[in-house]
């Protein structure tokens, strides 16, 4: 998953996929016996989730969003529930559903990976067709 090319940011995407490396590290050690600093696996998997839930979702859209402290919708937030990190019928991944489909698909139905954010690309965003299957 590509990130764009303006100033630095947190970006929710990455970040949930650096909850996923922790929760995959805790899993693989426990279930296989792997050696490994099991807490210390837990402790920052739980800070991610916790920093992406209070800075990851916006109140005002009710929506997770691209970046923290920005309202930007981002449809590769598509994929939080497919990896584990919060169930699809979770309130706050129902919300974010909806605004994606109301806000980033096309009336053709293909669905854009973002709007409304300068990428450093220089030209208007496609739309993101994996994200339409």
């Amino acid at each position: 998953m590509w990130e764009t090319r303006g100033g630095q940011q947190h970006f929710v995407f990455s970040k949930v996929m650096c909850w996923v490396a922790m929760d995959r590290a805790v899993k693989a050690a426990t279930d296989l016996g792997l050696p490994g600093d099991i807490d210390l696996w837990r402790k920052v998997r739980e800070e991610i989730r916790n920093e992406v839930m209070e800075r990851g979702f916006s109140s005002g859209r009710q929506a997770f969003v691209q970046c923290y402290d920005n309202d930007n919708l981002d449809a590769a937030n598509l994929m939080l529930p497919l990896v584990g990190f919060i169930p699809a019928t979770d309130p706050k991944m129902k919300s974010t559903i909806r605004a994606i489909q109301t806000e980033l698909t096309s009336e053709q139905g293909f669905v854009f990976r973002y709007t409304n954010f300068d990428d450093g690309l220089g030209r208007t965003e496609g739309s993101f067709t994996i994200c339409t299957f």
